[in-house]
């Protein structure tokens, strides 16, 4: 039976061949190309939030947002030195644009520290990989964050914010009852009383970040709080749901219910910083989606620990 149809399927692609209407030679080109780009790997099998969910309106991250945005940038970078450096082959550079790697997804570590050579470096720019809120210093260069290498994992760069750097948010933008905000940072020191924003407005607005209690906060409005566990010193995946009665915050991959109000908040703010003195913010990622993510959060978390192993 299989032969009989094998015989068939040749003797009608013979007639294709043959026939001066159809290009069964370029047709069947086409057919091979089309299976060899859908078979490939797309940045080495990478996945980013943004495969995870499709539903994020701003996003601001050390590593490519998807696979398809793998080579891209994400951060400008410049020296602290005030000289020049070699970006992306290109020397006498006074910044450089740092891409995430079309290989697997991840920053491009060499390009940062071939720019950085005998110096170090700091964030000029954070660019937003889903809309146009981009997040930068502050008009000086002395308040930028640092780009600190090998902070994560002994291999991984993070920008670090302390008590007179930060990255500001360049328009205000809009967090809404029903949405989700998350971050992926660290806090090290005390806040002394003040607040440490890590997504979100400074004090009390819609944020995530670090509150008077030295653990990670979720808020929206000033009216109400989540508080999370986990000590100072520690990687906190924290993804805040924003859903009045229904709100909630995963740490770590720890549920923790609670209300917040419901309603509008456009505002600026952070992306990293360090607002207090003692303090220190290191940052990797964050971002804001439309939605609650009730059926993505726990795999954006998850994902999270397997890109970074935090």
């Amino acid at each position: 039976m299989i032969r009989k149809l094998s015989a068939a399927l040749l003797a009608v692609l013979g007639l294709l061949w043959a026939s001066p209407t159809v290009d069964a030679h370029g047709m069947l080109q086409a057919i091979v190309s089309a299976k060899s780009a859908s078979s490939g790997p797309t940045c080495g099998g990478y996945v980013g939030p943004g495969d995870i969910d499709a539903n994020w309106t701003h996003w601001w991250g050390l590593r490519a947002f998807s696979a398809a945005t793998c080579g891209t940038a994400l951060i400008s970078v410049y020296r602290n030195d005030a000289g020049t450096g070699t970006c992306n082959g290109v020397a006498s550079q006074t910044t450089c644009s740092i891409k995430s790697l079309t290989t697997n997804g991840k920053l491009d570590e060499a390009d940062l520290a071939t720019f950085c050579s005998g110096s170090t470096c700091a964030a000029q720019t954070v660019f937003d990989q889903v809309g146009s809120v981009n997040a930068g210093n502050q008009g000086s260069t002395s308040q930028s964050a640092a780009a600190t290498a090998n902070c994560i994992n002994t291999s991984s760069t993070c920008l670090t914010g302390s008590a007179t750097t930060k990255l500001v948010w360049s328009a205000s933008l809009t967090i809404a009852n029903g949405s989700t905000i998350y971050t992926a940072a660290k806090q090290t020191g005390t806040t002394a009383g003040n607040r440490e924003v890590i997504t979100g407005q400074n004090l009390f607005n819609t944020s995530i970040g670090w509150g008077t209690s030295n653990h990670i906060d979720c808020l929206e409005g000033g009216s109400g709080e989540i508080t999370g566990t986990v000590a100072l010193g520690t990687w906190i995946r924290g993804i805040c749901t924003i859903n009045a009665a229904s709100s909630a915050l995963l740490e770590n991959g720890v549920n923790i219910p609670g209300t917040l109000t419901s309603g509008a908040s456009s505002q600026s703010g952070f992306v990293v910083s360090g607002a207090v003195s003692g303090a220190t913010d290191t940052w990797v990622e964050s971002g804001t989606n439309s939605t609650t993510m009730s059926g993505t959060r726990s795999t954006l978390d998850a994902q999270i620990t397997t890109n970074w192993g935090i």
